[in-house]
Order: structure tokens, then sequence, then C-alpha cells
């Protein structure tokens, strides 16, 4: 089975740019402004509010990612779907080494993570943990079940 989000990860990417670039822009005109003291300060309260859903998108942490298990092996490619922060990283486990998996939820249930477990011959390895909140119900279950 294979998953792949490079849509949803492109509409990421221009949801990063869109709101970072309206939050500076408004809040460049709140300052500069020489209207109404009304639309200065609605101006700078919707960049503010821009702002925060900016910060919020990066601690959901929204990831491109690839999963593929077809054959030997689990792939799982991934990396941060910010348009300027990207750090490309790949996890490969043979299957019969995998040992188990975790998929834990936080930040209000909006950031899911996937932790992969390798069995070594000093025990269980822990690999980093992928956020997987940008992929769909769907294809985290679909992953859900082609680990078990």
């Amino acid at each position: 089975m294979k998953i792949d989000n490079k849509l949803t990860t492109g509409k990421i990417r221009m949801t990063f740019i869109l709101v970072f670039s309206t939050s500076i822009i408004l809040l460049l005109y709140s300052i500069l402004s020489k209207n109404s003291i009304s639309g200065h300060y609605m101006s700078f309260i919707i960049s503010i509010l821009l702002f925060l859903l900016y910060i919020i998108l990066h601690i959901i942490d929204l990831n491109y990612i690839f999963y593929n298990d077809e054959k030997d092996k689990v792939i799982l490619r991934y990396y941060y779907a910010h348009p300027f922060l990207r750090k490309y990283r790949a996890i490969e486990i043979h299957k019969n080494k995998l040992a188990k998996y975790e998929i834990k939820s936080s930040f209000l249930g909006l950031r899911h993570e996937l932790i992969l477990y390798q069995k070594t011959n000093k025990g269980d390895y822990k690999y980093p943990s992928v956020s997987i909140s940008s992929l769909s119900k769907n294809d985290r279950n679909k992953i859900e079940n082609s680990i078990n």
C-alpha cells in the first residue's frame, strides 16, 4: 500500500504563505495607516489573529508523508510542509524487524504522531516521532492497519 499526500502538502504550503504574508501586510497597514482609529485597531487585531493561526500551524507540525509497505520494507519519507523550513527525512525498517508502533494525539486532538520501533540486538530502537496530522483520518487508519 502506498500513501502520498503531495496535493495536500501543496495546499498547506500555500496556506502558510498566505497567512503569514497577510498578517504582515495587515500589521504594517495598521501601523502606517492614517485612517480612522477603528480601522487601525481592526486590522491590527486581524493581523494578530492570523499570526496566531500561523503559530498553531507550526505547533500542529504538518508534514508531507510518503508511506510504502509493498515490498519487504516499511518506508516512511517525510518533510515539514512549511515552504522554507524543510529537512528531508526517511525511515526504512524491514518488516520482520518492526517491533511495534504507537500513534499519539495531542494539542486538542489536532496533532497526531506515529512512533515506530525496530528490533535490534540491544533491544527495541525508538525512531523519532513523525507527525501524520496532514493525513486524513482514513489514511491514518490505513497506515495503522498496514503496520498491524
